[in-house]
């Protein structure tokens, strides 16, 4: 009964106090390491979705991505986020993370699939600058469409290319998979083998039944109780917003309750005729970490579909 009542403090304490990346960047120095990351980022989702991995394991793939790429900053900062990392591109280091992050989440793919997948992406964008002009440098960096005169390319956008056949099973394929393997372990060293992380979707989840049971509980009748359908859309357009944190290594330093809070408060206020306010001290949250996550959370959607525009 102790050991079991010590597991439920240790996940409550993950709940309330960790946060996915469980790193500490400033603010500037995060919104650096986005703009420099995101077609990497956008690559990886991509490829989440044609190897059929869930959205908790593409969260959890995407911040081991962000903390390898951080943690080369802040160990030797005289690194470029953009260059090749010893003979590996910045397409080998993403297929070594979908690699590990996919047995972390126990949702393992093939090593043939994971390299196809990065072999039949194709894609360009800014990783070889970022807004305030610093240089990720690296041939075999990812590059930005020109914004010259009389070009139709718009500075920003992100081009991803289907390739229409898988490489073949040539010499050069087992190269990569040699590779890619020895890649694994060497993210694994620069994140300190520290591949947990928090998801919020789960947390999200919880929110939702807490605030179904305690008006359930307070006798409130229909249309004041969620109805399944309800609770099904909350749950939908929390994780929608919450899958957007993973283009924001800010948000993905806030904790994981006071994002499933912000995104279950902004999921309701967009149903329509639905008016209901998140308990958060219920789940420890202060208004402020609340303020602080809504912003966070509209920031990054506002960032997204600018981008999309």
């Amino acid at each position: 009964m102790r050991a079991t009542q010590m597991e439920s403090e240790e996940r409550h304490f993950d709940l309330t106090r960790t946060s996915p990346l469980g790193l500490e960047m400033d603010e500037s120095k995060a919104r650096r390491l986005d703009e420099t990351l995101q077609p990497l980022l956008c690559a990886m989702s991509v490829s989440c979705r044609v190897l059929r991995l869930s959205v908790e394991t593409q969260y959890t793939i995407a911040c081991i991505l962000i903390r390898y790429y951080s943690r080369r900053r802040m160990e030797n900062p005289a690194n470029k986020i953009g260059e090749r990392h010893g003979d590996a591109d910045n397409k080998e280091i993403l297929g070594a993370c979908l690699f590990l992050g996919a047995k972390v989440s126990e949702e393992s793919r093939r090593l043939r699939d994971v390299i196809n997948c990065i072999q039949m992406i194709d894609f360009t964008s800014s990783m070889n600058t970022d807004s305030a002009g610093n240089d990720f440098g690296g041939s075999d960096s990812l590059k930005q469409p020109s914004s010259d005169n009389g070009s139709n390319k718009q500075k920003g956008k992100i081009h991803l290319i289907w390739k229409a056949k898988p490489p073949l099973l040539d010499e050069s394929y087992w190269d990569m998979k040699k590779k890619i393997i020895q890649l694994e372990q060497h993210v694994l060293r620069w994140i300190g083998f520290d591949t947990f992380v928090s998801s919020p979707h789960r947390a999200v989840i919880l929110v939702v039944q807490n605030i179904f049971a305690n008006r359930l509980s307070n006798g409130e009748t229909s249309p004041n109780i969620l109805t399944k359908q309800q609770q099904q859309q909350i749950v939908t357009d929390a994780w929608w917003l919450v899958n957007n944190t993973i283009f924001s290594s800010w948000c993905l330093q806030l904790p994981i309750m006071s994002l499933a809070c912000a995104a279950v408060s902004l999921a309701c206020r967009r149903m329509e005729q639905l008016r209901i306010a998140v308990p958060v001290e219920f789940f420890e949250v202060s208004r402020e970490q609340l303020v602080e996550s809504l912003t966070a959370l509209e920031r990054v959607e506002r960032q997204l579909l600018s981008a999309d525009s």
